[in-house]
């Protein structure tokens, strides 16, 4: 759950980051964080990026660096969680259907993957967004470029935020799966010991 509220925390200040005036990230600049280069190196990357606001794009990069953190854990979570709901399958029915599970599991995650992209695709279309602007000189508008943002970090945050209690209630604790597992073991031992009588 902390993974969860670490990657909605960092992801809400995106939008911030694209409304806010240029002054704000200055101490992000290439020219004030690469002081510790020696005299060279430093001149030759100050010139590279003459001309170029750099500060709100390595602000960008951190934010990205400490949302991303939690990314991993939120990838494993979920198939930690199924791997759970198998065994207390198994323990109920006595069979191991991990198979099933995952296959619907796979099949339901991809259908919400592309349901995900046509939705966030679509409202940033709707908004005004135009991808095949040019970056530099864009014709996007401030509206539509904060609502890219906006569809890229704060929804998404969004529904995490929802998922927050969803996750704090779940009944399967680390003591109840292996209450579960131990109820496998004993079913097991119970079927073995049936098999072996004459």
């Amino acid at each position: 759950m902390v993974a969860i509220g670490w990657y909605a925390l960092w992801a809400s200040l995106i939008p911030l980051i694209a409304i806010a005036p240029l002054v704000w990230f200055d101490a992000f600049q290439i020219s004030n964080l690469l002081t510790f280069l020696p005299e060279e190196a430093f001149a030759s990357s100050v010139a590279y990026f003459e001309g170029i606001p750099t500060g709100k794009f390595l602000f960008f990069i951190v934010i990205m660096c400490l949302k991303g953190s939690s990314i991993g854990a939120l990838s494993a979570l979920p198939y930690a969680m199924a791997a759970d709901v198998v065994d207390v399958d198994a323990s109920m029915t006595g069979k191991r259907q991990g198979g099933a599970y995952f296959s619907i599991w796979s099949m339901t995650r991809k259908l919400a993957y592309a349901l995900g992209l046509f939705i966030g695709t679509g409202l940033v279309v709707f908004w005004g967004f135009d991808s095949l602007a040019d970056p530099r000189n864009t014709t996007n508008t401030p509206f539509s470029l904060l609502m890219l943002a906006v569809a890229y970090s704060i929804i998404p945050a969004m529904f995490k935020f929802v998922a927050m209690p969803l996750f704090w209630n779940y009944p399967l604790t680390e003591e109840k799966v292996a209450e579960v597992q131990a109820q496998i073991l004993a079913q097991k031992a119970g079927r073995a010991e049936g098999l072996g009588r004459p």
